[in-house]
């Protein structure tokens, strides 16, 4: 579905849009859901729904989509939607005290870096692993997995010795 683009300057921290409720209907997406937003780029946001605020035809980008999107401007995009990351079911299985595999664990940490997941399933997450406790193995994978998917601090070896 084509939609023209109503940019929302307003920052929420992740890649978030806002269909009008009928354009939501067509495509098929309830809120929370996935769509992805093709230009010149492809990029996967979450929806909220609106009656007034966007009209039919039109899709409303907060600033961090906007912005990804505005590196080559287009008036229109072409909106889909967009299956649940692999995330989604991994978290399932730690809802159900299902122990993860090393794989599994780096898949979710890079989803929840690339804000492909959603806040009711971050929010499953957290409580699925106080209730069901991390092995010793999935509590070092997902510490090397924040590690290698976070920003670093790289020291350059030699100033240090000089400082001693």
């Amino acid at each position: 579905m084509q939609l023209k683009v109503q940019p929302i300057d307003i920052k929420v921290g992740k890649y978030k849009v806002v269909l009008n409720t009928i354009d939501a209907k067509e495509l098929g997406v309830n809120e929370g859901d996935r769509v992805r937003i093709r230009d010149h780029t492809t990029l996967t946001a979450i929806v909220d729904f609106t009656e007034d605020m966007i009209t039919p035809g039109m899709i409303g980008l907060y600033h961090e989509v906007h912005e990804q999107l505005q590196k080559e401007w287009t008036e229109t995009v072409e909106v889909e939607a967009a299956d649940k990351p692999k995330s989604a079911y991994i978290i399932r299985k730690v809802m159900d005290g299902i122990k993860l595999s090393r794989d599994e664990i780096y898949d979710l940490i890079r989803d929840i870096v690339e804000e492909n997941l959603n806040d009711i399933e971050l929010a499953a997450f957290l409580t699925a692993t106080y209730i069901n406790d991390m092995t010793e193995d999935e509590t070092e994978w997902l510490t090397k997995a924040m590690i290698d998917t976070g920003e670093q601090i790289k020291f350059d070896s030699t100033n240090i010795k000089d400082m001693t």
